[in-house]
């Protein structure tokens, strides 16, 4: 999902190291919910094989872009193969055991945008060109899969809070997480919404979640609340590490797992987008920054 400008609004930072069970009482982050349509968990859909990521020229997309990204089918005889060898895949069906953050070039220049930019659906923003820190930290670039860091009643919870994300259980281990992989001080969260549509009828939105909301959009979560196979069917999330050839030629790809968490910094480093797919797609999803206190710390563009 494109973060829209509009899905979050900012507040103080949560308190460091809040007692057990205290986040739903004190969390003064404001984060915004959008509106959502149905209930967590939703019909099966088949998954799909035999085809792949690339870049269509077509001038009717609905981007202003030249083309758009959808599934070809393969064609082994025609010379159109899968690039799945540069390609690391997360199924549904099996939990990571040994988790690894990926570390990534952090993507900050001009010229990292001009090449990627002709791909993206959010390439209108105005790009910040500057090295991402939070105080004198620069920041760690990169993404990391994580399975059973979130109880079931938290994930239950999330469903359940409707539009109070700030009340929400989670939303601290999240935090927590991502201080811990990624190096950074004191985050504050800045927005947030649950999301079950996937518009089945629109091609694979590749975006970066930074240039949406600079510099707000530092860090994101997703938690998947569904398994795919079962919820939905070719949902996954897609990380394109080489999205100006056109094609997914190396990156990740996330398939849905109740309980799952993506955490990856926000930027050129990490264009993404979530396969179309009938059925449900109940994830939710998390934006940080650095804390008002961790920017001040020392020297900072954010």
């Amino acid at each position: 999902h494109i973060p829209p400008r509009g899905a979050a609004l900012l507040g103080p930072p949560l308190p460091s190291r809040p007692a057990p069970g205290a986040m739903a009482a004190k969390a003064r982050a404001l984060i915004m919910l959008l509106p959502a349509v149905g209930s967590c968990r939703g019909a099966l859909a088949a998954p799909f094989a035999g085809q792949r990521l690339k870049f269509v020229p077509d001038a009717r997309n609905p981007y202003g872009l030249d083309g758009k990204w959808l599934l070809e089918d393969l064609n082994e005889s025609a010379g159109v193969h899968s690039h799945s060898a540069g390609v690391e895949l997360f199924d549904s069906a099996t939990p990571v055991v040994k988790p690894a953050l990926l570390q990534l070039p952090c993507r900050n220049t001009p010229a990292d945008h001009e090449r990627i930019r002709p791909f993206l659906t959010n390439s209108f923003r105005d790009a910040p060109f500057h090295e991402r820190q939070c105080g004198r930290r620069a920041l760690t670039c990169g993404r990391i899969v994580l399975d059973g860091v979130l109880d079931a009643d938290v994930l239950e919870e999330a469903c359940e809070h409707g539009g109070q994300l700030q009340h929400w259980e989670g939303l601290e281990v999240v935090q927590r997480l991502l201080e811990k992989h990624f190096k950074t001080g004191p985050l504050t969260p800045t927005g947030g919404q649950l999301d079950h549509n996937i518009r089945s009828d629109l091609p694979c939105e590749m975006h970066v979640d930074y240039l949406s909301r600079p510099p707000h959009y530092l860090l994101t979560a997703i938690v998947y609340l569904v398994d795919q196979g079962r919820e939905c069917g070719p949902c996954e999330t897609v990380f394109n590490d080489a999205a100006e050839s056109g094609e997914l030629l190396r990156g990740s790809v996330v398939q849905p797992r109740r309980g799952r968490v993506v955490l990856f910094s926000g930027g050129m480093e990490n264009v993404h987008c979530k396969m179309p797919s009938a059925g449900k797609r109940d994830v939710v999803q998390l934006w940080f920054a650095c804390s008002a206190a961790a920017a001040a710390a020392g020297r900072s563009d954010l």
